[in-house]
């Protein structure tokens, strides 16, 4: 390509030299260009060109001036396909922005009294509505008031959705309750029952590999720990994972369903990945780009985190109990008006 620019600011210099001789030269862009602020002007930009060595104006790209350069970033990170960065601008306000992989990107100003923390998760809160399915919590009760008008008082909502989950709730707490399968054993045979007595779980591609586990020498220490998380021990969640993969049984719906099932003090919710992400990325919550397969408790907290703000902002539905929750979630990304 030969030498790289002939010419800066009316000195020579060669690619060695490079732009540590133009003392004016403040951006090195790729290795045909070169930018520099022109004199008198903060917001302007010479771009040398290999091609002719007189300047040319061009606007600033992506808005940079050498005031946002100056700016300290604070707090870089990824959410899946999202950037996240918070600066801290030279006149001491804060500012974020985000980045999607669809290359929308918006710039957040921090608000008057607004703390770093504040302003980092309306940075987030605002990244996450700019995806193309959000409809917002609003939206997510008016599709469920479209298919169920009464909404968790609707004939055909207890009878399509609630009634079968809560007599299966009732069965497994009155076969194997979660206080006495938490120390005892022989539980199994019932376990496999309340498995097989729902469509929750696959009943071809899920169930018997779960019902392999509960015949296996496992059994009982399965479902001992199975107990004790629901109780609220996160910690049995890897000694599961060990346990389950023995069968190809450490799968999220697997996992969850008798938790969810269990009358406890803690909430639980069954994790079926397509429906949850696909409901959380409606509302505008992280959940779809803290998911993965595996059984590590980031997952199932964010899971929690998204029942817990479901239960809060479809208040007006007054839903009783996880089972209402979940159909909810369930209804919103799975039903056909």
């Amino acid at each position: 390509m030969g030498s790289l620019l002939s010419r800066c600011h009316g000195r020579p210099f060669s690619r060695a030299a490079g732009p540590a001789k133009c003392p004016r030269i403040a951006v090195a862009g790729p290795a045909h260009a070169l930018a520099s602020t022109l004199p008198g002007s903060s917001d302007s930009w010479l771009w040398l060109d290999p091609a002719c060595d007189k300047p040319a104006h061009r606007p600033p790209r992506n808005r940079l001036t050498p005031s946002t350069m100056a700016s300290k970033t604070l707090r870089d990170e990824r959410l899946g396909g999202i950037g996240l960065r918070l600066v801290r601008r030279p006149d001491g306000t804060l500012a974020g922005r985000y980045s999607r992989a669809d290359d929308e990107s918006a710039i957040i100003v921090q608000e008057p009294d607004e703390t770093q923390d504040e302003l980092w998760q309306r940075l987030k809160a605002a990244a996450l509505r700019g995806d193309p399915s959000f409809f917002g919590f609003d939206g997510a009760v008016s599709r469920f008031r479209t298919i169920f008008p009464e909404g968790f008082r609707d004939a055909a909502y207890l009878q399509q959705e609630r009634k079968y989950k809560v007599d299966a709730r009732e069965l497994l707490n009155s076969t194997v309750p979660v206080q006495e399968a938490l120390t005892a054993t022989g539980f199994a045979a019932s376990v496999v029952n309340a498995y097989r007595t729902t469509n929750i779980v696959h009943p071809v591609w899920e169930v018997p590999r779960m019902v392999e586990a509960l015949r296996s020498k496992d059994r009982d220490n399965l479902i001992q720990r199975l107990a004790a998380f629901a109780l609220g021990d996160r910690s049995q969640l890897s000694a599961i994972a060990r346990v389950a993969r023995k069968y190809d049984a450490a799968k999220w719906p697997l996992i969850t369903y008798l938790p969810f099932l269990w009358d406890t003090p803690v909430p639980h919710v069954i994790l079926r990945h397509e429906p949850t992400t696909r409901f959380a990325s409606s509302v505008g919550h992280e959940f779809p780009h803290v998911y993965e397969a595996r059984l590590v408790p980031a997952v199932y907290e964010s899971l929690l985190d998204l029942l817990a703000r479901t239960e809060h902002e479809i208040s007006e539905l007054e839903p009783r109990d996880t089972i209402d929750i979940q159909s909810f979630i369930w209804v919103v990304s799975k039903y056909r008006d």
